[in-house]
């Protein structure tokens, strides 16, 4: 269903729908890209791939939905009422040209979101970067690389866990590309722990004069970033140049930095990283930088100073105490034989709606 030119323009490419009453497997190909070769804005976009499930959702093949010349890459649509799974493969809603943008990836599954392959929205070095948005009712893990890259800056990865946690050990990128690139966002949003592995999150703005973007993550419970992990949003940052940091922002009950993580932020006109918890800050062996002339804030329990171990600051953290130790204190020590529960921010001795209130009041008070 791919698009096709003639002598006068070139067409995008069709949809394609597939609906299932329980499990649905994608196991050949498909291909939906619009065509190359028009003269005119709107020649050859991607089409549309809509993938629909009560039970899960398993991906097996390339889904191939790119856009040509002065296009957009299509739109690849799955909700599954269970599992989403893409096992291997690539989904691809890209814009293939220099003058072409990207497309929109939306998935949405009733239980976990499994992504060990590919999915990219990449624009041209003119055009605009397209959409990843992920929410998954349960957990979400992330293997596979996510991009969403381009010269311009509206485009950005979201990933959403409404009673889960994250996991990402793969690259996201939502970096700007080019003179002038602007990085886009970068959002991870959890009930339960954020992990990170090994994982990129970069949202930097690349080429001569690039403006840094946003990587922010936010979870009622833990934050950790381990093994090298590195969260990016600065821009160009040699002397002479107009590039601009971006932030960096972290909030949570708890955040834990790994050696060898480097949060950045950084441009000639310097970025921010805020860092924010109300159960317990450790940045151990980290690089925390947002250049000369940005802002590091670290904000943390009254009596609870952060454990700043051999972490290196560019330029030195403002240190934000909080009154409002109430609101999420350490928890006592586990009782023999039981352990307490990561996330109780009011102590209450359960975990519902009313801890994310506490923890929203703690940090925006």
């Amino acid at each position: 269903v791919a698009g096709l030119c003639t002598a006068g323009s070139c067409s995008r490419g069709g949809v394609v729908q597939l609906t299932a009453g329980s499990t649905l497997e994608l196991l050949a190909p498909v291909s939906a890209s619009g065509a190359s070769g028009g003269s005119y804005a709107g020649d050859g976009s991607g089409g549309e791939v809509a993938l629909d499930a009560e039970g899960g959702i398993a991906l097996v093949a390339e889904v191939v939905l790119t856009g040509g010349d002065f296009s957009t890459g299509g739109v690849f649509a799955a909700r599954s009422s269970g599992d989403y799974a893409q096992k291997k493969g690539l989904v691809d809603v890209s814009g293939r040209a220099d003058s072409s943008s990207g497309g929109s990836i939306r998935i949405a599954a009733g239980g976990q979101a499994i992504l060990q392959g590919a999915h990219e929205a990449n624009g041209g070095v003119n055009g605009n970067a397209g959409t990843v948005q992920i929410v998954a009712e349960g957990d979400v893990l992330v293997a596979g690389d996510i991009k969403s890259s381009a010269n311009y800056p509206t485009g950005g990865i979201e990933i959403l866990s409404n009673q889960g946690g994250i996991e990402v050990a793969a690259d996201l990128q939502a970096a700007g590309t080019g003179a002038f690139g602007t990085g886009g966002v970068i959002g991870l949003y959890a009930v339960t722990g954020i992990d990170l592995d090994g994982a990129v999150l970069d949202a930097s703005g690349g080429g001569e004069n690039g403006l840094g973007g946003t990587v922010r993550l936010s979870s009622f419970q833990a934050i950790h970033a381990s093994g090298g992990t590195r969260m990016l949003a600065g821009g160009d940052a040699r002397e002479d140049a107009l590039g601009e940091g971006g932030l960096v922002e972290l909030i949570a009950c708890q955040v834990v930095v790994g050696p060898s993580s480097v949060l950045a932020a950084g441009g000639a006109a310097g970025g921010e990283v805020f860092i924010a918890a109300s159960d317990g800050i450790a940045l151990q062996s980290a690089a925390v930088s947002a250049e000369v002339d940005g802002l590091i804030t670290v904000r943390y329990p009254s009596g609870a100073l952060p454990d700043v171990s051999d972490t290196t600051f560019a330029p030195d953290p403002l240190l934000q105490p909080s009154a409002l130790v109430e609101v999420c204190p350490l928890p006592p020590p586990p009782p023999i034989g039981g352990s307490f529960r990561r996330g109780d921010c009011n102590a209450s001795g359960g975990f519902d709606i009313s801890d994310p209130v506490s923890l929203l009041n703690f940090l925006f008070s």
